[in-house]
């Protein structure tokens, strides 16, 4: 999925995961979580690894924000990755104005 990200505002990306049987589902272990371009995004992830913050730290048109968990709960590994794209928007430079005037009062 794609989502945005004004400068100055950061979102929560929250993962949950499911079974075959279409119950919620058990990961083992600590899912790992990176960010394409590190020098763009700070990614602050929970100690739970199921959830993390994102932060616009520079300029870019977007980065991909990806987690892995393991969902084998054996000794073998069933990698399960979700990636997300986020996109930058830059404040814009004024192109119009407005005026407001006050109500009027006696003096």
């Amino acid at each position: 999925m794609s989502f945005d990200i004004h400068q100055g505002f950061k979102r929560v990306i929250t993962r949950s995961y499911t079974a075959a049987d279409g119950s919620p589902g058990i990961v083992e272990g600590i899912p790992v979580w990176t960010v394409s371009v590190p020098e763009v995004a700070i990614l602050n992830v929970a100690a739970d690894g199921m959830s993390a913050e994102i932060i616009w730290n520079g300029t870019s048109e977007g980065v991909e924000v990806t987690s892995v968990a393991d969902g084998d709960l054996g000794t073998g590994v069933f990698s399960i990755a979700l990636t997300d794209v986020f996109n930058f928007i830059a404040p814009l430079g004024a192109t119009a104005g407005s005026t407001v005037v006050g109500d009027e009062v006696a003096v």
